[in-house]
């Protein structure tokens, strides 16, 4: 239901992961060098990515196994890079992560499959409505953005009404003078 909180979900974190981020340049030369790490590469969106239409994408190996990183000497060197960021971090669960799961994400949430709506955390003010869109579960969601999984024609009218603006613009927190949807108090 549009009103069960539980149907809301932050994108994956990505905190010290930027070895596992790619631009275009860096996906197309890491694809002609290990053409193997094809099944690994996902669209990556974030608020930035989806409101002004920019392409990165991500090493995804949520089943990768060491054996296929090892094989791989690119791919394994992103993967030593987060590790020696992680390392570095402040935070003892972080440094923990860096030798646990060096080659993934720390906090996954992403759908295995079907769409989800997709909702930026933070948009302009001078926008009439807050962007939305559907996504399928191969795309890959930042900590940027809030997702609501299986979400149907109801619930995006019902987030694109004016109505829903309104009640943004009520009870939405602000980030400099532009909104910041929040899954707890606008949802």
């Amino acid at each position: 239901s549009l009103c069960d909180v539980s149907t809301i979900m932050d994108g994956n974190n990505y905190t010290k992961c930027g070895g596992l981020i790619l631009n275009r340049w860096e996906k197309d030369e890491l694809l002609q060098r290990e053409p193997a790490v094809g099944g690994w590469i996902r669209k990556f969106v974030g608020a930035d990515e989806f409101l002004n239409a920019k392409d990165r994408w991500c090493l995804w190996m949520i089943d990768a196994k060491p054996d296929d990183i090892e094989a791989m000497p690119l791919v394994k060197k992103r993967v030593e890079e987060v590790k020696a960021d992680r390392l570095l971090s402040d935070k003892k669960e972080t440094r923990e992560k860096a030798s646990l799961i060096p080659h993934l994400f720390p906090e996954i949430r992403q759908p295995r499959e079907g769409q989800f709506l997709l909702i930026p955390r933070v948009t302009s003010e001078r926008r009439l409505y807050a962007p939305i869109g559907y996504m399928d579960a191969s795309v890959i969601t930042s900590n940027q953005v809030l997702m609501i999984p299986e979400a149907g024609l109801f619930e995006f009218g019902v987030l694109s009404s004016g109505l829903h603006m309104d009640w943004l613009r009520t009870v939405g927190g602000r980030l400099k003078s532009d909104y910041r949807y929040s899954g707890s108090l606008v949802y």
